[in-house]
């Protein structure tokens, strides 16, 4: 653990947990499990935070109806890219607990058109999975959802540059596999790397739900909407993260960095006005 990190979970130790454990959602963002990248989550370690979130949480199903007549807080786990080994070796253990999660794929790499990790340090070298491998996992009774074409930032496209990466990615999904996106994970995710005309695109395309990195999480509320407005928040969860931390970051006790990521944003934006931006 490096001291920054360090200081971080000190940080988070001392936060209050919020009191709506009944209505709180975490959503955790995970990308590699077992695909042996500097940033992937070792399987042993995948399986002990899903035990943890089998044991003291309830987790959600998009493709089924959600409702909060549980009384605990709820989890959603999500997956960015599209790496091999989410097939290999997180959906496995993913199916050993009963757990649904939310895989967003970037559709040109999957396709082996691309190869994202040229840029990601942490993940470089890892593997798509394959269009049979995607279908699989639905069948399997996961969510597919859309990361972009490209995995560019949105932010520096124009307004047809936005919805051809949008159309084409949702086009080639449902073209490959016969699955229709109805979700949808800005890559990077940032506050900087968002748009806030993004609604109005993904509404046209049938997509109900937007997704960002802002460490936080939210109340059931944002995703019972059939139509998100705003980015619906997610906990990313670290190559490092003990069961401890995951609970901490469920329970809310790290929604603190969504604040320094806004004042973040603004600094990198150059506008004060950015921190209460809705997008």
């Amino acid at each position: 653990m490096t001291v920054k990190y360090a200081l971080k979970h000190l940080a988070a130790r001392i936060q209050r947990i919020p009191a709506n454990e009944g209505q709180r959602l975490a959503i955790l963002n995970y990308h590699s499990v077992g695909g042996g990248g500097s940033a992937s989550v070792e399987t042993n370690l995948f399986n002990a935070h899903l035990k943890l979130i089998s044991q003291r949480y309830h987790g959600i199903d998009l493709q089924c109806p959600l409702n909060n007549k549980f009384g605990k807080t709820k989890t959603l786990i999500t997956f960015d890219d599209g790496y091999l080994d989410n097939y290999e070796f997180a959906a496995p253990l993913l199916n050993a607990y009963s757990q649904s999660a939310l895989f967003f794929i970037t559709t040109d790499f999957i396709e082996k058109e691309i190869d994202i990790t040229k840029s990601f340090r942490s993940y470089r070298g890892l593997k798509p999975m394959t269009w049979d491998q995607v279908g699989r996992l639905y069948e399997l009774g996961h969510t597919i959802g859309l990361h972009g074409r490209t995995h560019r930032a949105f932010s520096v496209m124009s307004a047809a540059e936005a919805w051809d990466e949008m159309a084409n990615s949702f086009a080639l999904l449902k073209r490959r596999t016969g699955i229709i996106a109805r979700a949808f994970a800005y890559p990077f995710g940032q506050l900087e790397h968002r748009r806030p005309d993004m609604a109005a695109i993904a509404s046209s395309l049938g997509i109900q739900h937007v997704f960002s990195t802002e460490n936080r999480g939210v109340g059931m509320s944002a995703i019972q909407e059939q139509n998100s407005t705003h980015p619906i928040p997610r906990l990313r969860v670290d190559a490092g993260d003990s069961p401890l931390i995951v609970g901490d970051k469920i329970d809310g006790r790290w929604d603190y960095i969504s604040r320094i990521q806004r004042i973040r944003s603004c600094i990198r934006l150059r506008s004060i006005r950015a921190y209460s931006a809705p997008y």
